[in-house]
């Protein structure tokens, strides 16, 4: 299952709307399925360290305000292990990623495809080694059609985000809509 929730800061009031979607996601998983979750969550004065240099889970060192804390609590009840080890310039992991399998996820920086916003958030790459069961009931049975995907609004919803701003995936949508005879 993929999904994308996003909550605009305004709502996310103590980080109650993140964990509410995310216990929601969570409840609909089966106890043999593997949830990511990764957002930037307003977590900004939090300290995080490597458990041990063979694990990718980053332990909570300390943490403010209190609702933050929290919230990082009510994520670990649910299983989840943060393992970004990514941080900024200031040294803050402003990009959090969740997950039940820490061992088959790793977070890394790539190439930027834009230039660094103002609160110095660093792109960031998740990579997961997915190991199929060997059991023949885990694996799904239907075929996903993809042929009626309304990928020109798909399109011209990232145009209007901003998210493209000088970037290659911008002038790749812009040659791809030209090409179709989309404006």
């Amino acid at each position: 299952m993929l999904t994308y929730h996003q909550i605009h800061p305004e709502q996310s009031f103590k980080n109650e709307q993140h964990l509410k979607a995310i216990t929601q996601i969570h409840s609909l998983c089966k106890s043999s399925d593997i949830l990511i979750i990764a957002g930037d969550f307003n977590i900004h004065d939090a300290s995080w360290v490597l458990e041990s240099e063979e694990s990718n889970v980053m332990l909570l060192q300390s943490i403010q305000p209190k609702h933050a804390e929290i919230f990082v609590e009510n994520i670990h009840r649910l299983g989840l292990y943060q393992v970004n080890r990514v941080s900024n310039e200031n040294n803050r992991h402003l990009d959090l990623v969740f997950t039940s399998d820490p061992m088959n996820l790793e977070v890394s920086t790539p190439s930027p495809i834009c230039s660094t916003d103002v609160h110095n958030h660093i792109s960031i790459l998740i990579s997961f080694q997915w190991h199929p069961s060997d059991n023949p009931s885990d694996h799904i049975a239907s075929v996903l059609n993809f042929n009626k995907g309304d990928y020109a609004g798909f399109n011209q919803c990232l145009q209007d985000s901003g998210l493209l701003e000088n970037t290659t995936l911008r002038q790749h949508i812009n040659k791809t809509n030209s090409s179709s005879g989309s404006s």
